[in-house]
């Protein structure tokens, strides 16, 4: 049985495609997946990323073989230094006792709970643009996501909600900050990333705290 080759972006020597990834990671991958199909390779200095595009093959990976496709070690690594030991990082049987213990907040009744407030943010959010209006689609989506997020884990009570969307914004950059960085730092080092990660950490855990 012969296997071809993973088609992918041309990038350069050493860096792979991370200075393409930088410029505008969104469109990168739009233009990569015209270019070369469902399925295809992308590298970021040292390290190869597979892309599936088909919701076919993505079901795969996520529902159907779940149990053939694993995380690498340096993926285990990046996530649990971001996220800590949770539902992102874990596998197995540790992520499923930690699935358990959240499934609660996912029921069905506490889902029905949440409508008013999507629903709420949905109509604020419409209601400061207006037709024929231009818009940049991914920060657009991103502070609608952020109102959402506030308004259902956080509870629309908190006075600190502009306090927590500077916290999430901070940490969002400060992941792709990380993403982007072909050559991991050790987190001691005072470098930008490690910077912005660190600050964006301890605003989140003061607000949760």
């Amino acid at each position: 049985m012969t296997t071809k080759p993973i088609p992918s972006p041309k990038g350069q020597f050493l860096l792979g495609n991370i200075n393409q990834m930088r410029v505008d990671f969104l469109q990168f991958l739009v233009d990569t997946d015209r270019e070369f199909g469902p399925v295809s390779k992308i590298q970021a200095g040292p390290v190869s990323m597979v892309i599936l595009t088909d919701p076919d093959d993505i079901a795969d990976v996520l529902f159907k073989r779940a149990e053939l496709f694993h995380k690498t070690k340096s993926t285990k690594r990046l996530l649990a230094n971001l996220l800590g030991d949770g539902l992102v990082s874990l596998e197995g049987d540790n992520h499923q006792r930690h699935r358990l213990v959240m499934q609660p907040a996912f029921h069905q009744r506490q889902i029905q709970g949440y409508t008013q407030t999507i629903y709420n943010s949905i109509n604020a959010w419409l209601k400061v643009r207006k037709n024929g209006d231009v818009i940049d689609i991914v920060p657009a989506f991103a502070d609608l996501m952020l109102d959402i997020v506030i308004g259902t884990f956080f509870s629309i009570s908190l006075v600190q909600t502009q306090s927590i969307r500077v916290a999430l914004q901070s940490f969002g950059r400060a992941l792709e900050l990380r993403i982007l960085n072909p050559i991991p730092m050790p987190q001691w080092i005072p470098t930008k990333v490690n910077r912005a990660t660190k600050q964006a950490f301890e605003a989140l855990n003061n607000m949760v705290f």
